[in-house]
C-alpha cells in the first residue's frame, strides 16, 4: 500500500521520493533519479529506495524515472519530469 503525504498553500519542498510497483503485470523493475538543489543528479534508485535528501531541506528539481526488463519492452520505458522552477 502506498502511503501518501499532502500540504496545500503551505509552500512545502518535496525533498525525497520512493517509488515501487505491486503486482506488476511484467518482470522487471522501476528505476529512478533526483535531481537534488546544490547537489545536482545523484545515483540511480530502485523498487522503494529513498531518492533525494532527508532533514536537508534541500528540494528535487527533477526527477527521472525509468522501466527495465520486460516492462520496458510493454509499457513506456522512460519519463522525466523537470520541475518548472529550476534553481538558475
Amino acid at each position: 500500500m502506498m502511503e501518501k503525504k499532502r500540504t496545500s498553500g503551505q509552500s512545502k519542498r518535496l525533498e525525497a521520493i520512493n517509488i515501487s510497483l505491486s503486482n506488476p503485470l511484467y518482470s522487471g523493475s522501476i528505476e529512478y533519479q533526483t535531481h537534488v538543489q546544490d547537489i545536482g543528479w545523484q545515483g540511480w534508485k530502485a523498487n522503494g529506495q529513498m531518492a533525494g535528501t532527508s532533514g536537508q531541506s534541500k528540494r528535487l528539481e527533477a526527477i527521472r524515472i525509468k522501466l527495465t526488463g520486460e516492462m520496458a519492452n510493454n509499457m513506456t520505458s522512460t519519463i522525466e519530469y523537470i520541475h518548472k522552477n529550476l534553481a538558475g
